[in-house]
């Protein structure tokens, strides 16, 4: 009985710490992934992708009738492609880190620390009117960007 005791004593804790570093293996994984994000936010493309779509979205959005989406996405002219480029990797950066933070493969605390008030931001300042001017005019397929981004903002 001691033997059979002793047995199922070293087979629960064996469980129990595979249990325990298959979480923790997980955990770190997904910050690994927060602080990738962080890096490629920092990034010298997307810090220039950032200041050209700053300048693009902060004009358009002092205009007396700023244009949507999809309007934008037209206005630009075939030798400031680089603006349209730098709106849009800015959008999916943070398309990506929502739906990554959704799917739980990304460290919710740990973007919160790292990309919270970059998130807050851009979405308050820039995206989030983008979207409003665009939602009742613009092709709804063209918008479901918006989605991913409006719920990591909740999140953080």
């Amino acid at each position: 009985m001691e033997l059979l005791s002793g047995v199922l004593g070293a087979v629960l804790g064996a469980l129990v710490a595979f249990l325990v570093q298959r979480w923790e293996s997980k955990r770190l994984g997904r910050v690994a992934i927060s602080q990738d994000l962080y890096r490629k936010w920092q990034s010298l493309e997307m810090t220039e992708a950032r200041s050209r779509a700053l300048g693009v979205l902060s004009r358009n959005d002092m205009t007396p009738s700023p244009l949507t989406f999809e309007q934008l996405a037209q206005s630009i002219q075939p030798v400031d492609v680089q603006d349209w480029l730098a709106i849009s990797r800015v959008i999916h950066f943070f398309e990506e880190c929502g739906m990554l933070v959704k799917a739980g493969m990304a460290n919710e605390k740990s973007i919160k620390i790292l990309l919270g008030r970059y998130v807050e931001y851009w979405h308050d300042k820039y995206l989030n009117p983008l979207w409003v001017c665009s939602e009742s005019i613009d092709d709804a397929d063209e918008l479901h960007w918006f989605s991913p981004i409006a719920e990591l903002r909740n999140k953080v």
